[in-house]
């Protein structure tokens, strides 16, 4: 059937990428946010994620477990934010900055903490060609991404889209329309070692990639300072777009000759007879701490401490049994709005997190839809609000009007008429309606225009709807 919500639907992961594309571009088209920005923009000099995950042992215990927790980096995120408050130069820069932007991002990885529910993590490799690794984790995410943009502006940015059941890659953003935003040529998709793994345990989705920093055609990453764009949603149809944002990021400068040279001076027959060496003491070692183990040795050196990397911990070990996040994240159930907002009257009960209904409530909807704590406090998850109040069976329609909605109700704050066809759309005189919200989807709510707002009202949007789209805190 078709439907003017077509475009928004997420048929098939290519359409999905896209979609998460230009919710990346809808990060560098709205406002700078210079404030924002500003208050996000933290090189921070905490120890890597890895490094709280792991001992030098491969496997973390139990005590390590215990201690490296999201929680933890909660804790830690938020004395940051305080630190960035109180300690703070004659000049207003933050100490917390300057003291980050000396650590060497070289040799170990620098963090930076970009909302209270993402942080990426990058580290400047050398070599030739000279490559970036990044690592992006958010929690109560089941897509995410990262853009490059020279500017801050949409047009002409480059990203790394990670969706959960597919490989990273690469896309051009062209523009707003999804045609214009296209995965690049295969020839062109040179990330190594691109790995997205979401762990529903933890609700943490993890995207690492190593990049190469100059390629011709692409938005080049530089020393210095440079822009970059993240987003991230909530679930995998992505529906609604969740948090997107600017970061700049301080990239070092690598001298790669330096490393370079000696090589280039040694002759083609030592190289023969160190190669010849190698490999005859990895044939003939068997004590792992000896002085000619040369390959342990240089992995070590590679690490900077002989840690596993954030990605390579994720990857080796598999999701990690971290304690529950709902103790400090923050309280996302929405306000109430005014009835008289709407067409029909607000359903409370829909926009309350499971946790908080009664048992008898929690029971209705488990029996009859299917709900649970995930595809309830995830708004759209659930197969069924993909359907209009006519498509449900009998006793659906009738267990929702035991919590006191009727079929306008679902029709309007459940389904947003996004099921309903043309003529369904035009006897309910709501098809400019449709199309003005399809326009303005990837912006935030706060930017929408006084005519954008009305027609998104219209569909019984909230500003917690549009722009979060997830109750409380699991």
């Amino acid at each position: 059937m078709w439907s003017p919500w077509t475009a928004l639907s997420r048929g098939g992961m290519a359409v999905k990428a896209t979609f998460v594309a230009v919710v990346l571009i809808a990060a560098a088209a709205s406002s700078f946010m210079e404030n924002k920005v500003e208050s996000s923009t933290n090189e921070s000099s905490m120890q890597s994620l890895a490094e709280r995950f792991v001992n030098d042992a491969s496997t973390p215990t139990q005590k390590d477990q215990e201690m490296t927790t999201p929680a933890q980096l909660r804790r830690l995120q938020e004395n940051m934010r305080k630190d960035r408050k109180k300690a703070t130069y004659d000049d207003g820069q933050s100490m917390v900055t300057n003291a980050a932007a000396a650590k060497d991002c070289t040799s170990q990885f620098c963090q930076k903490q970009l909302s209270d529910a993402c942080l990426v993590e990058y580290k400047v490799n050398n070599g030739i060609p000279t490559t970036i690794t990044m690592v992006l984790v958010c929690e109560g995410s089941r897509w995410v991404g990262i853009g490059f943009s020279e500017s801050g502006k949409m047009m002409n940015s480059d990203a790394v889209l990670g969706i959960t059941g597919t490989a990273p890659e690469k896309y051009r953003l062209g523009g707003y329309d999804q045609s214009a935003v296209v995965a690049m040529e295969r020839q062109r998709q040179t990330l190594i070692d691109a790995s997205v793994n979401y762990y529903d345990a933890d609700d943490v989705t993890v995207l690492k990639f190593t990049k190469i920093m100059k390629e011709d055609g692409e938005v080049e990453i530089k020393p210095g300072k440079n822009t970059f764009l993240y987003a991230k949603g909530i679930f995998e149809d992505l529906n609604y777009h969740q948090e997107r944002d600017l970061f700049e990021l301080n990239i070092p400068k690598v001298d790669t000759a330096a490393e370079v040279a000696p090589a280039a001076e040694e002759s083609s027959e030592k190289k023969r007879k160190d190669r010849d060496k190698v490999k005859k003491d990895d044939d003939s070692a068997e004590d792992p701490s000896a002085e000619n183990q040369p390959k342990e040795s240089k992995r070590k050196q590679g690490r900077g401490d002989g840690k596993q990397t954030l990605a390579e911990q994720f990857a080796s070990l598999g999701p990690i049994q971290l304690r529950p996040l709902k103790d400090l994240r923050p309280n996302l159930s929405p306000p109430v709005p005014v009835d008289d907002e709407f067409p029909y009257p607000y359903p409370k009960i829909r926009f309350t997190e499971w946790a908080s209904l009664s048992h008898q409530t929690r029971e209705i909807m488990k029996e009859n839809f299917g709900y649970n704590k995930g595809n309830w406090n995830a708004l759209g998850l659930n197969d069924n609000e993909r359907m209009t109040c006519s498509q449900l069976a009998d006793a659906q329609r009738q267990a929702i009007q035991l919590l006191g909605w009727n079929c306008d109700v679902w029709d309007c704050f459940i389904n947003h008429y996004k099921s309903y066809n043309a003529e369904q759309l035009g006897d309910k005189k709501l098809l400019g309606h449709v199309d003005v919200v399809r326009s303005a989807w990837v912006k935030l709510w706060a930017d929408l225009s006084e005519d954008e707002l009305q027609s998104a009202t219209r569909l019984c949007f909230t500003e917690f709807v549009w722009d979060v789209g997830y109750l409380g805190a699991s």
